[in-house]
């Protein structure tokens, strides 16, 4: 076997296939179709019955299953645009954003955004919808303009597809068409559970200007207490000539140095963390973290907490993070780290601020934030309860970006 056809054999491959893939061009394999603008002057055109796409309305979805706005017949047969078959189409982005695509799940057509691939007689459109991130880095090459990138119908008709027999293209289109399936359900789980804390800390915490929240535990009653957050807290960060440069942030040591970047899914990933001198982690003892501490963002993207709630080595905070403590029990650190993650501060920080988009939680802001709270063991039995769904929505969210690399992995195995 030659160096050339031993490259045309994917590394991962279903054990009852042997013959080397074909490179091939993508015209050998699929029709490509440009798309079309009705003249909007004409209102008989327009709220047919026929799908319309537009290259925003292709996201991460795998299949386009209806359009924005409808062209009717008449529309369809008085512009460039043509109609394509469902199950056969992929719908390819070649202007301004190049290379989104989605299957087509319905027929339907296009404005002139498009370039799609419709399928030739025994090709597999899902084997050749999972080549579309190689479709991209090609067609991404090719484009060209100066006011926005496009790539023509000509330059897509010669992106290169390694192509095995009809009966292989098949049997991996419907493994991926699997994973990709796997990944759409863990997606969907994700964005309830996301949508249900959003739900939750709406309801579990009173409205502004209320005592008494509309969702509760029912062994408890009675209005909740305001403070104001400067009362019930202590609120540090890095004052400006303790800065740090570039130089100064390690690689390894025993001190650790929390930025804002380290934030994931509410705590600290200390993977991310860099690490910092003893002299310099000494210099401040207010922002130096403890077990219980919250840590805010005050700058760059506001208003990301993060609770520490527990920590291998000593720890203090880059600048641009506040370090928050609870005093006296009067407010539980689990507690106040929910509150502080619902829409209430940057409602009231948007509101305090003037001249546009803040773009800095000033302490001066921050220090007369409400905050309203019940007994203790109201508060650990709430902290508690969301941090267990906190705790589920980390898990799915570990599954789906392992399912993702996994899937990376597998298309870089099993395409050649």
């Amino acid at each position: 076997m030659t160096e050339e056809k031993k490259s045309m054999v994917p590394k991962l491959r279903f054990p009852e296939f042997t013959e080397t893939w074909e490179q091939r061009e993508l015209k050998d394999v699929a029709e490509i179709v440009g798309g079309g603008t009705p003249s909007t002057s004409v209102p008989a055109y327009w709220n047919g019955s026929i799908d319309w796409y537009s290259p925003t309305e292709i996201g991460q979805e795998n299949f386009a299953k209806g359009s924005k706005r409808k062209i009717s017949n008449e529309g369809l047969n008085n512009s460039s645009a043509k109609l394509l078959p469902a199950h056969k189409t992929i719908l390819f982005t070649s202007r301004a954003t190049i290379g989104e695509a989605a299957i087509l799940e319905r027929e339907g057509a296009t404005n002139q955004g498009f370039q799609s691939i419709v399928t030739k007689e025994g090709v597999d459109v899902y084997f050749l919808y999972s080549y579309k991130h190689h479709l991209k880095k090609q067609a991404l090459i090719k484009a060209s303009g100066s006011t926005f990138l496009e790539i023509s119908k000509n330059e897509v008709e010669g992106l290169h597809v390694p192509v095995p027999s009809g009966e292989e293209q098949a049997k991996i289109g419907s493994f991926f068409k699997l994973v990709d399936k796997a990944i759409t359900l863990h997606q969907r789980k994700l964005d309830v559970l996301n949508k249900l804390k959003k739900y939750l800390l709406q309801k579990m915490f009173p409205e502004n200007g209320q005592l008494i929240p509309e969702l509760r535990f029912p062994a408890f009653s009675g209005a909740w207490e305001q403070r104001k957050l400067s009362e019930i807290v202590r609120m540090n960060a890095r004052i400006g000539w303790q800065n740090l440069r570039q130089s100064e942030f390690l690689d390894d040591g025993d001190f650790l140095l929390i930025t804002g970047t380290d934030f994931k899914n509410g705590r600290v990933n200390f993977g991310t963390c860099h690490y910092i001198a003893k002299e310099r982690f000494d210099q401040d003892p207010k922002i130096q973290v403890e077990e219980g501490s919250i840590l805010l963002t005050k700058d760059g993207t506001i208003g990301k907490v993060a609770l520490v709630d527990k920590l291998s080595k000593p720890a203090t905070l880059n600048a641009g993070v506040y370090n928050i403590v609870p005093k006296n029990r009067v407010v539980e650190s689990r507690f106040l780290f929910q509150y502080l993650s619902a829409p209430f501060l940057l409602d009231y920080v948007n509101k305090a601020a003037t001249g546009g988009t803040i773009k800095h939680l000033n302490q001066s802001i921050l220090v007369d934030f409400p905050v309203s709270f019940p007994s203790v063991a109201e508060q650990e039995k709430i902290g508690k309860f969301l941090e267990g769904i906190d705790h589920v929505t980390t898990l799915h969210q570990r599954k789906l970006e392992g399912l993702r690399k996994l899937k990376k992995s597998l298309l870089q195995q099993m395409f050649v």
